[in-house]
């Protein structure tokens, strides 16, 4: 089945990535397997954000809802086909780092490949001065910009709204409302209705 991606214009997108790197490549040579499967991967972030889309990707020229806000997502998902492509072993996995220096009659070579140390979740701040990062955190950078700029757009505001609320049991506030309150919200949370 041929999948139409949600947020790529087309394949040559990808093409026009990796030209650099495989000047062969041609999109017969990216399966339609991984476009679904960026989708997916977006999706999925975004059903952790409370953002519903609904796109079949069987009709090309078919929009995808919620719409992108400022290619977003159109990064994201280069940004995920690379890291898939690289990992199918399509082209070479590079995040630009230097590979060798050299200093007079001394050579020193690198591993072109992730440090080897563990940054556990919430280093959000590590990121400045990280000399590189991988696709994948690349696109999650995109799809975290576009859930802010979603809720921005959708609610007005980027962070989530306070909860207000009040006990009108017995045992909280509302000791002092009338008793027939009282019973109501008694019986409710004993789930006695």
């Amino acid at each position: 089945m041929t999948w139409y991606p949600a947020y790529l214009t087309d394949k040559t997108d990808i093409i026009d990535w990796v030209s650099d790197q495989r000047r062969d490549l041609t999109t017969g040579d990216i399966p339609d397997v991984v476009l679904h499967s960026t989708d997916v991967i977006i999706w999925a972030m975004l059903e952790e954000a409370n953002i519903q889309v609904n796109y079949t990707g069987t009709v090309s020229g078919t929009q995808v809802d919620p719409a992108d806000i400022r290619d977003y997502l159109w990064a994201a998902s280069l940004a995920f086909t690379l890291e898939q492509l690289s990992t199918r072993g399509t082209i070479i996995y590079t995040h630009g780092g230097i590979e060798q220096t050299q200093f007079g009659q001394v050579t020193h070579r690198f591993m072109r490949m992730q440090p080897m140390f563990f940054i556990p979740r919430g280093t959000e701040s590590v990121d400045h001065v990280m000399p590189f990062r991988t696709y994948k955190q690349i696109g999650q950078q995109f799809v975290k910009a576009y859930i802010q700029a979603y809720v921005q757009n959708t609610k007005g505001y980027r962070v989530a709204a306070p909860q207000v609320g009040f006990d009108m049991t017995s045992r909280g506030y509302g000791w002092n409302a009338g008793s027939g309150f009282m019973i109501i919200a008694d019986n409710l949370s004993l789930g006695m209705r």
